[in-house]
């Protein structure tokens, strides 16, 4: 199987030289059809043309139309080969037809050929996934940040994450991603790979990526570094070749089975170098704490509905830039001195506790972006004058914010958190709480459930400037 997987790529190459000696033959040249710092700007356009370098001469400009099926490319070419303007300068043209799997694969490769490497790096990444996934865009950038495939440059107005987005929006331009018709829970777009795109992924990623469980395992895994494991209920929970992959920094459990949790001993004992390990939706109820040696970068927890707890080591983590505990409706608290963990960025929920290492001020010495929920925030008490919470929340780029005043998801109130049927109403608190927690410009999303108050803070007028931009709901007691 090896061997001929090496003759067709052989045989792709020389493919590749010959189309390359029929451009040098007929004058041809290559152009870059983008820029980094400009695909931005032509996102609603498309791509633009250099006439600088498509006007008559020695040599003759070549522009390529890049996309996966079902976009219109032949269309437009064709009729860019039958216009009136085209025809009358030439006396002789040439119409190529191009079929097969094979074809459109050298094809590709060539569009990815022409990529620059940090694209080239984030894509070949993708190879992760296996065909048909959906792919959340804020994840993935999390993961080649984990990765370091996107560089820190020094400049505070760049933060890695926007350089990420505008990778990903690069290669969504060039058709190398695709939007689903589904959105995610914040009604934000999801993406998937055309089965040829994620067919090129695999093909320039080789043995670094594998998916166990679509595939069968015909190579060395000494040199894979991202593999995912899709598999039955019927099979082994790490499959037995995985577990030659000891240089192993991404892993994903993409399969729907609640005993995965049996494994992590055995998985935190192999692969001793993680940066990445998601766990979305599994039946996890407890973590053991001696896995927090391992050096993660990112912890994908998020779904998790059964999960009651996190281990009093997770701020060990000193590296963790990625927490996702989102929708985890029976997690009943932090552990303590959160604020340990400075380079964390992601962190979608956060339950308040009754004491310091708990409290609210854990948040004001972390990084944090995106998305926050507060529960429980009648626990919460701001000192008369402590303005710690509000100059915190001033620079934080949160696009949903979510305040409640209970650990309550869905209207079920958890059943590991007892409480009393009522509580002693503090409105000046809640007051006080509200007033330090919406003070951020970058908020879109805005809600508010339990509050006591009987009216809003002055300074959350801001919110009125955007009123076709931002939605917001509030549930009073």
């Amino acid at each position: 199987m090896i061997g001929k997987k090496s003759r067709k790529l052989k045989e792709l190459r020389a493919r590749l030289d010959d189309v390359a000696k029929e451009m040098s033959s007929f004058g041809l040249k290559e152009t870059q059809s983008y820029g980094r710092s400009s695909t931005m700007e032509r996102r609603e356009t498309g791509p633009s043309v250099n006439e600088s370098k498509t006007q008559s001469g020695p040599d003759v400009g070549v522009i390529p139309i890049i996309g996966i099926g079902g976009m219109g490319k032949t269309t437009l070419a064709q009729l860019v080969y039958n216009d009136l303007r085209v025809t009358s300068q030439f006396q002789s043209s040439m119409w190529v037809s191009v079929n097969g799997e094979n074809r459109i694969l050298s094809i590709l490769r060539l569009s990815y050929n022409h990529l620059p490497s940090y694209l080239k790096a984030c894509f070949t990444y993708c190879s992760v996934f296996p065909m048909n996934y959906e792919i959340n865009k804020e994840k993935l950038i999390h993961q080649w940040l984990t990765h370091g495939l996107i560089p820190y440059i020094g400049d505070p107005s760049f933060r890695p994450e926007d350089i990420g987005n505008e990778y990903f929006n690069n290669l969504l331009m060039m058709s190398f991603f695709q939007e689903t018709t589904k959105s995610d829970d914040r009604g934000m777009a999801e993406f998937i790979m055309h089965d040829h795109i994620n067919d090129l992924a695999k093909s320039v990623a080789g043995e670094e990526s594998l998916t166990l469980g679509q595939e069968n395992v015909h190579c060395s895994l000494s040199k894979t570094w991202h593999a995912s494991v899709v598999s039955s209920s019927s099979s082994t929970l790490i499959p037995e070749a995985l577990c030659k992959a000891k240089r192993l920094r991404t892993l994903n459990f993409l399969s729907s089975r609640d005993n995965y949790v049996e494994a992590i001993p055995n998985i935190l004992a192999t692969f001793k170098r993680l940066r990445m390990l998601n766990f979305s939706g599994y039946g996890i109820k407890r973590l053991q704490r001696d896995w927090w040696a391992n050096i993660f970068a990112t912890l994908n927890l998020s779904s998790c509905s059964v999960l009651k707890e996190l281990p009093r080591g997770t701020t060990k983590l000193r590296n963790l830039r990625h927490l996702n505990i989102d929708d985890c409706p029976r997690l009943a608290g932090m552990p303590p001195s959160m604020g340990i963990l400075q380079q964390l960025q992601t962190l979608p929920v956060y339950i308040v506790g009754c004491n310091f290492e708990t409290s609210i001020f854990q948040l004001s010495s972390m990084n944090l972006r995106g998305k926050l929920k507060t529960k429980c925030l009648e626990e919460a008490k701001i000192p008369f004058g402590n303005n710690m919470i509000k100059v915190w929340m001033k620079t934080r780029e949160f696009y949903s914010l979510e305040l409640l005043w209970q650990n309550d998801d869905g209207g079920k109130l958890d059943q590991n958190r007892s409480r009393q049927a009522g509580r002693q109403v503090d409105d000046k608190t809640d007051f006080t709480l509200v007033d330090s927690l919406t003070v951020s410009p970058f908020v879109r999303m805005l809600s508010i459930n339990g509050y006591s108050g009987t009216k809003f803070p002055d300074e959350m007028s801001w919110s009125q400037k955007f009123p076709d931009e931002m939605s917001w709901s509030q549930k009073l007691d």
